[in-house]
């Protein structure tokens, strides 16, 4: 593995998230979006999104809200060969392999999708 990150957090209010993170890493580490906040702090990343928005990037490996209101919707790895962890998770129930990355989905990881990149 390469890098590890914070690909999503489930929020219903992502700019109301943001702010707390705005506050931490001061206003230039935010980017906006109209379905998502992405902040940056060194070489982290952290994107806040609606449950909805999170459910259509990640359809059924998305996780369960569970009955929280926030939560870890999903953590990327940066891999050296997609092919090569494609081998080693071909077991996992679920597993999607997309021409850019590799999902495990949430059922299949305590609820929270994991995403392999190259």
């Amino acid at each position: 593995m390469k890098a590890a990150r914070l690909r999503s957090n489930a929020t219903p209010e992502p700019q109301a998230t943001a702010s707390l993170f705005r506050d931490l890493f001061g206003p230039t580490a935010l980017k906006d979006t109209s379905d998502k906040c992405v902040i940056g702090a060194g070489t982290a990343q952290v994107e806040l999104a609606t449950p909805a928005v999170v459910a259509a990037e990640f359809s059924d490996a998305a996780p369960e809200a569970a009955g929280r209101s926030e939560y870890l919707a999903a953590v990327e790895m940066k891999v050296g060969s997609l092919a090569d962890t494609a081998e080693r998770l071909r077991g996992v129930a679920g597993l999607r392999i997309e021409g850019y990355r590799v999902l495990v989905p949430a059922h299949a990881a305590f609820n929270t999708t994991l995403v392999f990149s190259a």
